[in-house]
């Protein structure tokens, strides 16, 4: 049986059903089992679902296009060393990251 820290690790895979069956089964025996986790990941679904519905900002300014054609060109653009592209997705992730904390500890 898993404890509650590795099902909360697990909350976004399978919220975003990018687990296999077979931990899945192992993951639904534990939240049929403990009302904490089930309730967590229940505030979990929540803002995710709340992030989704959110509008996508409408500007002429084509912000994914740019990052994308940015990662795209070659080295000698400005981008020499590999741990810009890295910087670039951490400082994305951590943007992303903010917004779904800030988001959840609202509903909480």
């Amino acid at each position: 049986m898993l404890s509650c820290d590795d099902v909360r690790d697990s909350y976004s895979a399978l919220l975003d059903q990018e687990v296999d069956p077979e931990y899945r089964e192992v993951l639904e025996a534990h939240l049929f089992q403990c009302a904490d986790c089930l309730r967590t990941l229940a505030k979990y679904k929540a803002v995710s679902d709340l992030y989704r519905e959110l509008p996508r900002p409408e500007t002429e300014y084509d912000f994914e296009r740019a990052v994308l054609q940015r990662l795209d060109k070659p080295a000698d653009s400005g981008m020499r060393k590999p741990g810009h592209r890295l910087a670039l997705y951490l400082g994305a992730g951590l943007i992303l990251a903010l917004v779904a904390a800030s988001t959840w500890y609202a509903l909480t």
